[in-house]
């Protein structure tokens, strides 16, 4: 056990689903900036380069369908939404296909292992568009997981446990978490 942030903690996992499992892509918007989704993709984009840790435009909607799509063949997308808000834009491809594709195949058709990691919470200067937590809408519907780490070790600790699950998931990661230290074991433990 040793002391790391909330991000790091994100970053740790990430880094460690990556380098056990060839299958595992990230994806989303600044994957490649110098701050990383708040320091959580920066060291996977320095290991993994532009092939396994993919900078997309502004496309919420396409880019979960690619991570449907791309799951249905055998990839691990770790989809990132900085903002959780924007993933209202991608709910058709979530919640109509993604979360119900097991029960439109009567479970004959594989799964959609993707994990949704999302940012909650207002940060200085955001909008009304920038501010909102929408879990209890995505709560509601079958096929989907929903969880909110609240420390760092939850934050590794679900991470990994998403990578392992069949399971379509949304990670909602609170804004205000990322800096917070707490003890977290070292490795694939959680």
């Amino acid at each position: 056990m040793r002391k790391i942030t909330y991000a790091q903690a994100i970053s740790e996992a990430t880094c460690l689903m990556m380098e056990a499992d060839p299958d595992v892509v990230l994806m989303g918007i600044g994957m490649d900036y110098s701050s990383g989704v708040f320091g959580t993709t920066r060291e996977a984009f320095i290991k993994f380069g532009p092939n396994r840790v993919i900078d997309t435009p502004a496309m919420e909607n396409a880019l979960t369908g690619i991570a449907i799509g791309s799951a249905t063949v055998g990839l691990k997308p770790v989809l990132v939404h900085a903002r959780n808000d924007f993933m209202l834009l991608a709910l058709d491809q979530l919640l109509n296909v993604c979360a119900k594709w097991s029960y439109m195949f009567n479970g004959n058709a594989g799964s959609v292992p993707i994990i949704n990691r999302a940012v909650i919470g207002r940060g200085w200067g955001q909008g009304a568009t920038h501010s909102q937590s929408i879990q209890s809408i995505l709560a509601h519907f079958p096929g989907l997981r929903v969880v909110m780490p609240s420390t760092p070790a939850d934050a590794k600790g679900m991470l990994l446990s998403a990578w392992k699950s069949l399971d379509p998931i949304v990670i909602l990661e609170h804004r205000s978490l990322f800096e917070v230290e707490g003890q977290v074991e070292e490795g694939l433990a959680f």
